[in-house]
């Protein structure tokens, strides 16, 4: 079995693809897909990532596929994060969003 692919950043396609034999068809990031970018003149199987899935949606067909995205965030990486927010959170309780609070 062959993929077609659309970018997966960050992995080489080899990584991803399980042995399988690839055929990359790249696209830069925010790229506005349109049908003819995701069906090709075979019947392979297209697998995307979930971010370009949902821009595919409304023509994506049931040979194509998506990857889901799961984030992995270091503790050390959300305490600082906490920190950050908790330093600029206002003086009173709770948000406020235009002035009114949440």
């Amino acid at each position: 079995a062959r993929f077609a692919s659309s970018r997966l950043p960050g992995k080489p396609l080899a990584d991803i693809a399980g042995g399988y034999d690839v055929i990359a068809h790249p696209f830069p990031d925010h790229h506005p897909f349109t049908p003819a970018n995701i069906n090709f003149d075979d019947d392979l199987p297209v697998l995307m990532t979930a971010k370009d899935a949902v821009k595919c949606a409304a023509f994506a067909t049931d040979r194509h596929w998506y990857l889901p995205v799961i984030a992995q965030v270091p503790g050390a990486c959300i305490e600082q994060l906490v920190a950050m927010v908790s330093a600029r959170a206002p003086a009173t309780s709770g948000w406020a969003v235009s002035g009114k609070s949440l």
